[in-house]
This record gives structure tokens, sequence and C-alpha cells, in this order.
């Protein structure tokens, strides 16, 4: 993980500590976010009442990320309310992202502005919140949740798999078996399989759609890659390399569904 250079220590410890002091603050931070770092010093309130933080590296970037989390739901409030630009923690969040990105920080603020998340390619990051605001909202959560799993500051492998899975649940069950109430992604490939005449993705070949195979494929590589969905002799922790390569491929099978790009024949 990539510590924070002595360059950003200061600058993001003074964030924190405006943010543990803020008259208007309906919390105590500095108190919330030391409970959440299981630490009993470096952060919190000195003899004078004032907020001190004195945390380097790994730790600030948790604390910072603590804070983030525990006031998710100011961000929540304003954005919906369309004043975040004016109220006090809206202001606060585009001052640590303007230095987190003049900083050449690793780390951004996530799309729902309560946690640091891993900066990525941005033709990558970009097709994906393209899906993301195209697809359904059930598939769009699902993969929200898949990203800040496999790209947040504490990465869940096994949160990440599962969510990407249940993302492409949500777009290829309706499409190929609506009506089986305990349907899977398993029972769907099957179910593809058994009809896979009928089914092409939109890329010509030789002035054709292509055949079903490339998308059995890829539905099989998400399938089957989630080595801990089960107990038993072959189980095995899933990967944060397996969840990334799981998440990028379950945006690419829910843009094709959601673009109409997989099609069946009557």
């Amino acid at each position: 993980m990539e510590s924070v250079p002595e360059y950003m220590a200061w600058p993001l410890s003074k964030w924190l500590i405006r943010a543990i002091q803020h008259e208007e603050g309906p919390l105590d931070l500095a108190t919330l976010v030391q409970l959440r770092l299981r630490r009993a010093s470096g952060i919190g309130w000195d003899g004078n009442g004032r907020p001190y933080v004195m945390l380097q590296g790994d730790e600030l970037l948790e604390a910072i990320d603590a804070a983030l989390d525990i006031y998710s739901f100011l961000a929540a409030t304003e954005v919906r309310s369309r004043t975040f630009e004016h109220q006090w923690w809206g202001r606060l969040l585009k001052e640590l992202q303007s230095m987190l990105e003049h900083g050449g920080s690793a780390w951004k603020l996530n799309d729902d502005f309560n946690g640091l998340t891993r900066r990525v390619d941005e033709t990558v990051s970009g097709a994906a919140q393209a899906t993301m605001q195209a697809a359904p909202e059930d598939a769009a959560s699902h993969l929200r949740r898949a990203w800040d799993a496999t790209y947040g500051f504490n990465p869940d492998p096994t949160k990440a798999y599962s969510e990407a899975v249940k993302a492409v649940e949500a777009v290829v069950v309706p499409v190929t078996i609506p009506n089986d109430r305990v349907a899977t992604l398993g029972k769907a490939i099957a179910h593809i399989k058994s009809t896979a005449a009928k089914w092409s993705i939109a890329i010509d070949q030789a002035g054709t759609p292509a055949p079903a195979d490339a998308l059995l494929a890829m539905l099989g590589l998400v399938w089957h890659g989630q080595s801990d969905r089960h107990a038993g002799p072959n189980t095995a922790p899933v990967t944060l390399e397996s969840a990334q390569t799981a998440l990028h491929a379950a945006v690419t099978l829910v843009q094709w569904f959601t673009s109409g790009a997989v099609k069946k024949s009557p």
C-alpha cells in the first residue's frame, strides 16, 4: 500500500484537525476515529481542549478514510439537497480531493464521498463509471460495491468478487430465466448453453454477429473463478488480483447486456 509522502503528511493532518474541530460537526470525530483505528494515541484532544493528529503514513490515510465513513451521512444529505459545495462538510471534501489530486496521491475520494479509493487509469475507470450510470440500479449498486471493495483503502476480495457476480446476475437472469425465483448465474449459463444457437453478440464475424461462445467463456470465467463460494476441499481464498479481474469482466458483461449487444433470436 502506498504510504503518505512527507510533503503531504502535514496538509492532510491539518485537514483532519479541521474536520475534528469544526463547530458544525455533529459527532466527536476524534474519539470515533480513534476507536475505529483501535488506537489509544495519535489522534484526540489535548489538555487544553484542542484536537491533535500525530499519525503518519498508512495510519494517517486510515484515519481520513474512517472520518469519511463516519461522516458519510452528511455527504449523502448534501448531495441529495444539491448544496454540496456550500455546506461545511462539502467544502472540506472538495479541499481534500484537491489536495490528493495536486499532491499526486495514489488515492482519491470515492464516488459516494464516504471513503478513499485507489486511482485507476482514467480510461478504465471512465468506462466502468459509464456502465454503472447506464445499468439498472440493482446491477449498478452491486458494481459500485464491488469497485469499492476492490479499490478501497481496505480491500475485501471476497466481497468484491461476490458483488461482481451479483452485478452480472442482475442483468443476465432477467434475460435468460426470468421466472426462476432461485436463479443463479450458474443456472443462467446452463440455459444459454442449452439454447446456444439462439444467442449472439453484436460483433461482426464475416458480416454476421458472433456466436455465443465468447459470451459463455466470459460468463464461465466469472462464475467458476469464485474460489470461496462453497466450502470443501477445493475452496481457496479469493485473491485481490482475481477480484480485480472478475470486477472488470463483470463491467464488460453488464455493458453487453445493458446496451443490447447480447441478443436472443425467437
